[in-house]
């Protein structure tokens, strides 16, 4: 009877935190990466593994991660990695988590900064949810590091249509992105670059019905960093540098897109057994992946084309992207500096 009833009083057995990775992928950011990796080394989540993961980089990144890794004298355990040539970011995000041990594996970039309580609030939720990837907001920083905006994790209206049913589409934002190492053991690593992991991680979690998460609050530092078109107006001849690198970025979503549509037909890709797959609304999904293809190569479109495309778009961000091109590069250019000078 004394056994039995201090059983009934004893304290429940303590659980050790999950062991959970912090990978810092890297290339030619020596300017901005030792604040990223002060930012992981800061981070308050007790059972931690920080990989710093430097993608060949012809600048003193890696040089930069090896002193901070031989100075370091906290609790984390700290891993070097270096590709001996470039390999890409999926590859090299796959290399990184290779050298890991964590569950959960939380991704920061070279020149983003990750708050102290970013690793433990994300964990937080992910036991909570039993979600495959989680992301959360953002505060966006300048080259200085100085706040200049913020971002809010949720999800994409450009998604929505690819799957059956009305409910909105979960995505992600690389910046703010975690997640579990089951997903990188279930879905394989394309033969062609990725040029964004979480467009490729989302869409192939949601091909699986896999659930995403969302922490609402700031958690990471994005950095936002050179001069953008966006926001200024640019002379004739950057402008038409600018329109044929986005032709160039156009061409890699179709490449992305169409490894999608065969996963999505044929299963490959992803591990039997891993989710419940999610039917593909293949006729609205082709269409917008023609709208890609007319988006790689819109500046030797003839006039007439241009002027086609717009009645074909299917959504609000498409024709807001479509319209200022329909008259061509000068009618673009014409454009933004109407723009840039009612902004002022």
């Amino acid at each position: 009877m004394t056994a039995a009833s201090t059983d009934q009083h004893a304290s429940p057995p303590l659980v050790s935190p999950p062991p959970v990775t912090l990978a810092i992928i890297a290339y030619n950011q020596e300017e901005f990466v030792g604040a990223a990796i002060a930012g992981a080394l800061a981070q308050d989540y007790p059972n931690l593994e920080i990989v710093l993961s430097d993608d060949a980089s012809t600048d003193a990144t890696f040089e930069i991660m090896t002193v901070a890794a031989a100075e370091y004298r906290g609790p984390h355990r700290i891993l070097l990695n270096r590709s001996v040539q470039n390999r890409g970011l999926l590859r090299h995000i796959y290399d990184a988590v290779a050298k890991s041990s964590g569950q959960l594996l939380v991704l920061g970039a070279g020149d983003d900064i990750s708050l102290p309580d970013r690793v433990s609030a994300l964990v937080a939720a992910w036991q909570e949810s039993g979600a495959s990837a989680l992301g959360s907001d953002w505060e966006v920083i300048d080259e200085h590091g100085a706040v200049t905006g913020s971002g809010s994790a949720g999800p994409a209206a450009m998604v929505q249509p690819w799957f059956a049913g009305n409910a909105p589409v979960p995505t992600l934002t690389g910046a703010t992105g975690a997640y579990e190492r089951t997903m990188f053991e279930a879905l394989a690593l394309p033969d062609f670059p990725i040029f964004a992991e979480d467009f490729f991680f989302a869409l192939l979690l949601n091909l699986r019905s896999r659930p995403i998460g969302y922490v609402h609050r700031k958690l990471v530092q994005y950095r936002v960093h050179g001069g953008s078109l966006t926001h200024r107006v640019p002379g004739p001849g950057e402008l038409a540098a600018h329109e044929r690198r986005n032709e160039r970025y156009a061409a890699q979503v179709c490449d992305l897109l169409d490894y999608i549509e065969h996963v999505a037909v044929t299963g490959h890709g992803i591990a039997p057994g891993y989710g419940t797959p999610r039917a593909l609304n293949l006729a609205r999904f082709r269409a917008d992946v023609r709208h890609f293809r007319f988006r790689a190569r819109w500046t030797s479109a003839a006039p007439l084309r241009r002027l086609a495309e717009v009645a074909r778009v299917r959504s609000r961000d498409q024709l807001a992207w479509m319209l200022p091109r329909s008259l061509g590069l000068g009618g673009l250019g014409a454009f933004k500096k109407l723009r840039g000078l009612i902004g002022r």
